[in-house]
């Protein structure tokens, strides 16, 4: 599948759906792969999809982007340095939706040695690969290391230790035929083709191959110890299982071969010194087949271990909350949730389950058996939840009440106890006559609230204590004999000191005294004289603030009615002088409102200059907006022109006794239409100025008579599609080259489309189109080929041009011409380019005009 050059990093994350691990000797094509992997290449004909993702954290990026950078020069990358620490890849594979987080874990040293046994070398193996969740074994066709003289006994050393590994634990293992474009030229459109060429190459129709082959000894030997009831071989027994897979059909076994080749065809070069070294023929895109297809077998494959796994668990949970509630069914119902502890923890496994179950029904790595033995289970563990349910209820029921009826009985002893001191001290105080008085004020009103309490309130103590109609009764009687003993002493001390407090507090004691009257007498006695005290204080000093003070202090007094109209009097006989000075301020200061309610609020005089100024207020008003215009129109500022419509908007509140609502509306309506007409055309200035979104966003939003509503919403309709993606149709025509040849074939390429035609002759009329969509600013990729045509040989280059186009100037002129070189930067002709679509063409913006 096509990769992007230039990745985007992905989150810092260390949460990866699986592990990776790739083997192979030195020379193997382990780095040709990866970077492969993370360049663009020819797309994947199974839709099988792969991207590097760069992030942070990877200790083999640095080497990667390195190797990368070697293969766009058209130079083989060098081999992955041999170091302790393992090289980590991070790559998203994704294919029909479905997304794999993954980490390629190279291994750069040899993991092989040929000093330690077989089962030394599995031992280390399985070291080396746990926590691993799958393995890629590279099997070059072609030895290519000079330094390799025995490569089939390495690739046997390799069979006898993997085949020692895989009886320690299940791993998937892919054996990777690479380097397959040996082979011939690599059918990308039929791959089936390829399929069958492996077969051939590994002899499989032979049971012992006539020639010796070494990946033949590694393939039967991983397939013997992998695969369970081999069969004996049938030709396009490898195709069929890749369609299996490939179709999301079960795959059941740990083992599969794949040809495959990094880089597809190859060419030699030669250098002057005489060393000469393979690169590939094209670099973008890599001639890639079958680079994703070993990582994608791997992948479904650890999904049928894992799921195979998560149904085993799921059937163990199945059995046990089955027995559970068997244990459970044993009791009669009334009884069952005296026998279960763990009925809620039950419950909440039951729904877990469930929930589980009802997912891995979606699970496309399930069996179809599993599948319904797991419908099946579905159906009984909604019984087994809703039998638990029910236990837990009849639980929770019985528990609750238990629960209320031990609390209640808990809050009555309790208050009784409460109750039983209170009482205890409330008594002690009552019949103690030296109690002072704030202990024997809490002991009555104790005993009072005692008294007024719900039923339901001190409950034990009232039916086994004392009633509350018994405390009414004995607390009566106490106050009687208090009162007897202690109202003359306190009625003494009152009148000896004769003041409202005592005699507040006398009333607050014995409201119903024997000397009750007399204290209530001679209180009112003692705020009267106080009331007249504070209005003849007032008087004597004749002035607002302590008349207003005497009103604050006795708002329903004696002399209440009077201090308002001394108030009155004192306010309208205020200094003329002090008047005019305020007022005229008001004027310099153009505070019009201000001014016009002081002549609205004084009383209307017979004077002649107090009848002048209210004559002469319009006139002054009309002068002060006058001048106020003319500063507002030189400020151009637009908070100016909001404060000044706020103002002006005001003046319409003035009484119609200081200015005639004729007049006034006139001039405030003159000054309106000249503010708003200002500020309309500078904001509509701005829009023609800048012709930005912001500026005609604001005029919409801002604009006070929106004359050019229609216009700016037309401009901005189109500001609006040219931020967008819109469809655009780029035409390839009247090419001209400088030679004429039969049978020419014309690519074309926009981004990811590609467009192709043969005619007879260079010189015949071009007409080719592509639809595209793209951002007006953008700058889009193209390529444009034409070939010479050959029945016998290959095609030759007559020229080409990749170059990316500047939307906005395409757009601007309408065409563009392209030269094109041919392979050896020879101009060989050039190519006209036109645009059509889009936005479309950007409307006028006219002078402001009048409303």
């Amino acid at each position: 599948m096509a990769k992007n050059i230039e990745p985007q990093d992905s989150p810092n994350n260390d949460v990866y759906d699986y592990r990776i691990a790739l083997y192979g000797y030195s020379g193997s094509g382990k780095t040709c792969l990866l970077a492969a992997l993370a360049m663009e290449h020819y797309v994947n004909p199974a839709g099988f999809h792969a991207t590097w993702l760069t992030a942070p954290g990877q200790t083999g990026r640095l080497w990667l982007e390195h190797s990368i950078e070697e293969l766009k020069n058209r130079q083989i990358p060098q081999p992955n340095p041999n170091a302790a620490e393992y090289l980590t890849l991070d790559f998203s594979f994704t294919c029909g939706g479905q997304h794999y987080r993954v980490q390629l874990i190279d291994y750069a040293g040899e993991l092989i040695s040929p000093k330690l046994s077989d089962t030394e070398n599995a031992n280390r193996l399985h070291k080396e690969l746990e926590g691993k969740d799958a393995l890629l074994i590279l099997a070059p066709t072609t030895p290519i290391a000079k330094d390799n003289q025995d490569f089939g006994s390495n690739l046997h050393d390799l069979y006898r230790s993997f085949s020692q590994l895989v009886k320690k634990r299940d791993l998937p293992i892919a054996l990777v035929f690479n380097m397959w474009d040996r082979h011939g030229d690599l059918k990308h459109a039929d791959p089936e083709c390829e399929w069958q060429k492996l077969e051939q190459y590994l002899q499989l129709d032979k049971k012992i191959p006539s020639s010796h082959i070494p990946q033949r000894v590694l393939y039967d030997g991983l397939q013997s110890a992998l695969i369970r009831n081999n069969d004996s071989y049938t030709p396009g027994d490898l195709w069929r299982r890749y369609l299996s897979f490939r179709d999301n059909q079960p795959i059941n076994h740990n083992f599969m071969a794949f040809p495959l080749s990094a880089f597809g065809s190859c060419e030699i070069v030669k250098l002057p010194e005489g060393i000469s070294f393979e690169r590939p023929k094209e670099v973008t895109p890599l001639q890639s087949f079958g680079l994703e297809d070993p990582f994608f077998w791997a992948l479904y494959r650890c999904d049928e271990l894992r799921a195979t796994v998560q149904y085993q668990q799921e059937s163990v949970k199945f059995e046990y909350l089955s027995k559970e509630l068997d244990k459970i069914n044993l009791y009669p119902k009334v009884l069952q949730f005296l026998f279960v502890v763990n009925i809620n923890d039950l419950y909440r496994e039951a729904l877990k389950l469930h929930k589980d179950l009802v997912n891995t029904k979606k699970h496309r790595r399930y069996t179809e058996e599993q599948l319904a033995i797991t419908k099946e289970r579905i159906l009984k563990v909604e019984r087994i939840r809703e039998d638990l349910n029910s236990v837990r209820w009849k639980h929770a029921i019985t528990a609750s009440s238990a629960t209320i009826v031990v609390l209640l009985s808990l809050a009555l002893i309790i208050e009784f106890a409460i109750d039983y001191h209170q009482f205890i001290k409330s008594e002690d105080i009552l019949r103690n006559p030296m109690a002072i008085l704030e202990d024997r004020q809490w002991a009555e009103t104790y005993q009072e609230s005692y008294v007024r309490a719900p039923l339901w309130r001190h409950w034990l103590y009232a039916h086994f204590q004392r009633s509350r109609d018994q405390v009414a009764q004995n607390l009566q009687e106490q106050r009687q004999s208090y009162l007897i003993g202690q109202e003359t002493a306190v009625w003494d001390k009152t009148i000896l000191n004769s003041n409202s407090e005592t005699l507040e507090k006398y009333l607050q004691l014995y409201p119903k005294g024997s000397h009750a009257d007399e204290a209530r007498l001679m209180l009112g006695q003692l705020k009267f004289a106080q009331d007249d005290g504070a209005w003849q204080a007032a008087l004597l000093a004749g002035k607002e603030q302590d008349v207003l003070a005497y009103l604050d202090q006795y708002p329903l007094g004696r002399h209440a009615e009077e201090a308002r109209k001394t108030l009155i009097r004192l306010t309208s006989t205020k200094s003329w002088k002090e008047f005019k000075t305020e007022y005229l301020e008001a004027l310099e200061n153009a505070s019009l409102v201000t001014a016009a309610n002081m002549l609205t609020g004084r009383p209307i005089g017979d004077t002649p200059e107090e009848t002048e100024l209210r004559k002469d207020f319009p006139d002054q008003a009309s002068r002060i907006i006058t001048i106020k215009l003319r500063e507002w129109k030189e400020r151009n500022d637009i908070a100016t022109w909001a404060e000044a419509v706020s103002y002006l908007e005001q003046l319409r509140r003035i009484s119609n006794n200081v200015w005639s609502p004729e007049k006034r509306q006139l001039v405030v309506n003159q000054a309106l239409s000249q503010i708003k007409q200002t500020w309309d055309r500078s904001l509509y200035q701005d829009v023609i100025n800048y012709r930005t979104l912001d500026r005609l966003n604001d005029y919409l939003a801002n604009a006070p008579l929106q004359t050019m509503r229609q216009e700016v919403m037309s401009y901005l309709e189109y500001l609006n599609k040219r931020q967008a993606e819109n469809s655009f149709t780029l035409t390839l025509s009247n090419m001209a080259l400088n030679t004429v040849h039969s049978d020419v074939i014309y690519k074309f390429f926009v981004k990811a489309k590609n467009v192709q035609i043969k005619r007879a002759s260079s010189a015949d009329a071009v007409d080719l189109a592509i639809t595209f969509r793209a951002m007006s600013t953008d700058n889009v990729p193209i390529g444009v080929e034409v070939w010479a045509y050959h029945w016998v040989g290959e095609n030759t280059l007559l020229g080409s041009a990749k170059i990316r186009l500047s939307m906005p100037n395409l757009i601007k002129d309408g065409s563009m011409v392209v030269p094109v070189y041919d392979d050896k930067l020879v101009k060989t002709g050039e190519v006209r380019l036109a645009i059509s679509g889009g936005a479309g063409n950007e409307p006028t913006l006219p002078e402001w005009r009048m409303p």
